[in-house]
């Protein structure tokens, strides 16, 4: 079986461990999945400060990152699911009582030797590149038409 690895990002502090572990232990079910090991949490000191925790299931393997001073949390999910869907969003932000437009998600691997394009939130396939970054068909299109378009203006002075 195949997975991809997604990481949720959004600004934001989580310095409760036991938050932390409410959390990994909540994110089995709204996965549909089972929790095979119970949330497994550190304390890192020094720089980066913050949490690293996580816990496996039986279809994903979540780490929830924290990271004090640059008030950031990140979430990464190794799932053998395609899709996600939107309920780790959701979940996340309802919990963290963090904005829906203050996270961003990412597609960073597929181990089914796809590659993805690069660009943000976006998960398709990536069949071109633009100045090496991999994009997908319409990005490179979109790159294409502006760059066509800073040129032509750049042709009328």
């Amino acid at each position: 079986m195949q997975g991809r690895t997604f990481i949720i990002q959004t600004q934001g502090t989580l310095e409760s461990k036991e938050k932390i572990e409410q959390l990994l232990k909540a994110f089995p079910s709204i996965l549909k999945s089972q929790a095979l090991n119970e949330p497994v949490i550190i304390e890192r000191k020094g720089e980066p400060s913050g949490y690293t925790g996580f816990i496996v299931t039986n279809a994903n393997n979540i780490t929830i990152d924290t990271f004090s001073l640059a008030k950031k949390i990140e979430v990464h999910i190794y799932s053998f699911f395609r899709d996600l869907g939107n309920e780790s969003i959701h979940f996340l932000s309802r919990e963290l009582q963090i904005p829906l437009d203050l996270f961003k998600t990412q597609l960073i691997s597929d181990r089914s030797g796809r590659i993805e394009c690069q660009e943000p939130n976006c998960t398709d396939k990536a069949n071109m590149s633009w100045n090496g970054l991999h994009v997908c068909q319409d990005h490179y299109e979109q790159h294409k038409a502006k760059s066509d378009s800073d040129i032509f203006d750049m042709n009328k002075y």
